[in-house]
């Protein structure tokens, strides 16, 4: 996606674990669920696991 869109700042893609936003401290965790056009499908103002998991998998089962 950055070499895509031409970013050029630095993104950090967290794991459930949270190991970025511990070693970086709190601050915005926002999410975002696109499809494979781009559009989004899921935006959250504090990523939820459950949520997005639950997004991905009605994705999933309606894509098939």
């Amino acid at each position: 996606m950055t070499a895509e869109l031409n970013i050029t700042i630095p993104v950090l893609i967290d794991d459930t674990d949270n190991a970025v936003w511990c070693t970086y401290g709190p601050a915005p965790n926002i999410a975002y669920f696109f499809d494979r056009d781009g559009t989004i499908l899921l935006k959250q103002p504090w990523y939820d696991l459950t949520t997005m998991e639950n997004a991905l998998k009605k994705y999933l089962a309606d894509t098939r």
